[in-house]
């Protein structure tokens, strides 16, 4: 669990309710927490939802990156693992 308090935020000038990045350096021993540079992720997806898309064979991790860049996810071509899928045009 991540202690943070509202006054390291405030000093950072990280907005309240802003999503956060954790970076780790093995080498140095340090972990930085940042804003995140997106709005949107799997986070903000119900996990019901999650696992009904994940049933259907949605790919989620192209579902997030998709999310992270702010597209739009709509019509039936989806893509998982470099490999494309087309539905029927």
């Amino acid at each position: 669990m991540i202690w943070r308090t509202d006054y390291l935020r405030e000093e950072a000038g990280i907005p309240a309710g802003a999503k956060l990045c954790v970076y780790v350096d093995d080498e140095e021993k340090t972990v930085t927490i940042a804003e995140a540079g997106y709005d949107h992720d799997l986070r903000d997806v119900p996990p019901y939802l999650l696992e009904m898309l994940g049933e259907a064979g949605i790919c989620l991790g192209e579902l997030e990156e998709q999310l992270m860049v702010g597209n739009l996810i709509y019509g039936e071509r989806t893509a998982c693992n470099g490999q494309e899928e087309h539905g029927d045009e």
